[in-house]
C-alpha cells in the first residue's frame, strides 16, 4: 500500500514540476509541447511501479514487512527459498521477494519466471487442481503452488497427502466449500532444484509433471 501511495506522490511531484516549468515560458506553449510533457510524466510514472528505487537503499527484515509495503492483499502463504522467498496474498496472485544477506528487497514481476502451469483431473474422483511452477529469476529457487478442490468425503477421512519427487515440505490451507460435498486446498512449497522428472502427487497420484 505505502509503495501505491509513494508512486502517487511522486507522479504528483513531477506533475506540479512540470506545471512550475510550463509556467516559466514567455511565449504561448503549443498542445503538442504539453502532450510531450504529459507523456513523459505517464511513462516516468509507469517506470516506477516496476523498477523501485526503493530498493537501492531499503532493505527489510522479514518477508511480512516487505510485502506489506509494496503488495495490497491479505499474505495467505509464504515459502522461504535459499535466495528468494514467495509470497502468496490477495485471492490468487503471487509475487517473488529477493532475499539478500541483510534482508529481503522489494519485489517485481520481473523477479519470476513461470515454468509451467497444469490442470488435473481425477478419473477416480470428482478432485481437481491447478498448479503453477515458477522460479525466481537469477537463481536455483523454484516453487510450486496450486489450487487442489477435492471430494469432502477422503476430507473427513484424513485421506489427504500431497507430496513431490523432490520431499518438498508443503504448506496448505482449507478453505470453504465450493458445492456441498467439495472443498478447496491451496497448497504451496518451496522445491529448491528440480530435475526433468519432477512431480508433484495427490495420495500418491500424479497431479503435475514436467
Amino acid at each position: 500500500m505505502i509503495y501505491t501511495i509513494t508512486r502517487y506522490v511522486i507522479a504528483l511531484l513531477l506533475g506540479i514540476v512540470i506545471r512550475n516549468k510550463l509556467k516559466q515560458k514567455q511565449k504561448p506553449i503549443a498542445k503538442i509541447t504539453v502532450a510531450m510533457y504529459v507523456l513523459l510524466l505517464m511513462v516516468i510514472s509507469t517506470i516506477t511501479f516496476f523498477l523501485p528505487v526503493e530498493n537501492l537503499f531499503l532493505t527489510f527484515p522479514t518477508p511480512e514487512k516487505a510485502a506489506a509495503y509494496y503488495l495490497i492483499g491479505e499474505i495467505t502463504g509464504i515459502a522461504e527459498g535459499k535466495n528468494s522467498c514467495l509470497v502468496l496474498y490477495g485471492d490468487s496472485s503471487s509475487s517473488i521477494i529477493p532475499k539478500t544477506d541483510n534482508g529481503y528487497k522489494i519485489g517485481t514481476p520481473f523477479n519470476i519466471t513461470n515454468i509451467k502451469t497444469s490442470t488435473y483431473y481425477s478419473e477416480l474422483s470428482s478432485n481437481q487442481a491447478i498448479s503453477a511452477l515458477a522460479r525466481a529469476k537469477g537463481t536455483d529457487d523454484y516453487y510450486i503452488a496450486g489450487v487442489l478442490m477435492m471430494d469432502l468425503d477422503e476430507l473427513e477421512k484424513n485421506n489427504f497427502s500431497i507430496s513431490d519427487s523432490n520431499s518438498s515440505e508443503f504448506e496448505y490451507t482449507i478453505d470453504n466449500i465450493v458445492s456441498v460435498n467439495t472443498k478447496t486446498i491451496n497448497f504451496h512449497a518451496f522445491v529448491g532444484k528440480i530435475s526433468e522428472d519432477y512431480c508433484v502427487y495427490l495420495n500418491g497420484e500424479v497431479i503435475f509433471e514436467l
